[in-house]
């Protein structure tokens, strides 16, 4: 092998390389992004997903059901509901709730 077929087989792994860096990258942004409005809740995420005695739920409800949920999950099910990020059409956040009181 000469030295250009070897400078040739080096690019080649290293767009290889390049590419497969570039795909991680951008599936970590994407794992990001999903991750973002929970950010204000100032937990370990780790932690929560291993809580074993507690059942929580991520995601979001309408601004406009926001009010008529936190007031069904404090009075009927005894739950927290702890907010994240707010935009104008929804607001994150989890709720905590025993499991018991989770299946209803």
């Amino acid at each position: 092998m000469n030295l250009c077929e070897m400078q040739v087989q080096i690019m080649k792994i290293c767009n290889r390389k390049r590419k497969k860096c570039k795909n991680k990258i951008e599936q970590l942004r994407t794992k990001q992004q999903i991750i973002a409005p929970f950010r204000p809740l100032e937990c370990d995420l780790h932690q929560v997903l291993s809580y074993r005695f507690i059942t929580y739920r991520f995601g979001r409800i309408a601004v406009e059901h926001y009010h008529k949920m936190q007031k069904y999950l404090m009075d009927d099910l005894g739950a927290i509901f702890v907010e994240g990020e707010q935009d104008e059409s929804f607001v994150y956040g989890a709720y905590f709730v025993s499991p018991g009181e989770a299946k209803k």
